[in-house]
């Protein structure tokens, strides 16, 4: 058979995007408290601001030995450019809000208890104060927050260990809800399934008495969240209902990772020219047959199905020459109907 060498492969994509990794313990990504967009953009910064002392705690130092912690003021000054929280221009008094709000104790955050690497258990702990204080200069490009030492602490404290997320994701997610599940399925990004009961996934993200249909929390929470991860995030999901019996009693999340999605696409894509090549140049296919076959070209496993048939009908007419006396029809025909008889002339 002869071997057909195709036009010159595409070439490759990009590399990946710069998604900003970060760590964050366990504890912060199950904590329970009813946020805004901008007091969660205020957290995830200081987070980012301790990414240094939270490599050290992991390697196995103490916060108390940590330099930011060694000076003799109560408060630690972490500095947080506008970047890092603006949804859009000339909001400052949506981020002075926020941070007067995390300031002035109306926010709990509730963290839950967990059992930490050495398996001492660390107790539940409710933050009532975020923020100590603060300075946001009118036209500056940053502001500083100053953090009471203890809740600094339990901002690097390695309780079930890490989550690691992308700043530059949660940075542009703009719903509530989308920073829950994204979070959520970051800490398991290393799991292809990860399974979570239904009644522990509504108290995870607040939702009370709302969407008590499981079709309303698909239309209302998940199809959203799903809609903006695959636009901007480092990873996807899709996600399905698991039943016990007739009763809906899990969430059934698959995780993918952006990087292997594009490592498929780039695959689909070059198996796709393949196809079009082979069938123009070997079949006499002109723009009415493509027209014809291009709904079994659209989706990566049919595209594998088709270059796999494309590939077989290649070897019947090396193998059987003058057999098919018009392979254009015969090749459409057996890719239309994958049943019809090979030896069908046309």
């Amino acid at each position: 058979m002869t071997e057909y060498a195709g036009d010159p492969v595409p070439p490759l994509p990009p590399p990946p995007e710069d998604w900003r990794m970060m760590r964050q313990p366990y504890r912060l990504t199950m904590a329970r408290w009813d946020y805004t967009i901008y007091q969660k953009r205020v957290l995830t910064a200081l987070v980012a601001q301790l990414q240094d002392e939270i490599r050290e705690v992991e390697k196995g130092g103490l916060p108390l030995e940590l330099d930011r912690f060694r000076t003799p003021d109560r408060s630690i000054c972490l500095t947080i450019p506008y970047g890092e929280l603006t949804l859009h221009r000339n909001n400052h008094h949506r981020i002075r809000e926020a941070l007067q709000s995390l300031a002035s104790g109306e926010v709990r955050l509730l963290l839950p208890a967990v059992r930490g690497r050495k398996g001492e258990a660390v107790e539940e702990q409710t933050i009532l104060r975020l923020v100590d204080r603060m300075e946001i200069p009118r036209y500056g490009r940053s502001v500083r927050v100053w953090v009471h030492k203890q809740v600094a602490e339990e901002l690097i404290r390695p309780g079930n260990g890490w989550t690691r997320v992308s700043r530059k994701v949660l940075t542009e997610l703009d719903q509530i809800h989308t920073i829950r599940l994204y979070e959520l399925l970051s800490h398991w990004r290393d799991k292809e399934v990860f399974p979570i009961p239904l009644d522990r996934f509504r108290a995870l993200f607040g939702l009370g008495g709302k969407y008590r249909q499981t079709k309303e929390l698909m239309r209302w929470v998940i199809a959203p969240a799903r809609e903006r991860l695959e636009a901007i995030g480092d990873l996807q999901f899709e996600c399905e209902p698991a039943r016990s019996g007739r009763r809906i009693t899990q969430l059934r999340f698959v995780i993918r990772h952006r990087a292997s999605r594009e490592q498929d696409q780039l695959l689909t894509m070059r198996l796709r020219e393949q196809v079009t090549n082979i069938l123009r140049i070997r079949f006499g296919f002109r723009q009415e047959e493509f027209a014809r076959i291009m709904p079994l070209l659209q989706e990566p496993e049919q595209v594998r199905k088709v270059n796999e048939r494309v590939g077989f009908l290649w070897q019947y007419l090396d193998e059987h020459p003058g057999e098919v006396t018009h392979p254009q029809g015969w090749a459409l025909s057996a890719l239309l109907n994958p049943r019809a008889a090979l030896a069908a002339t046309g």
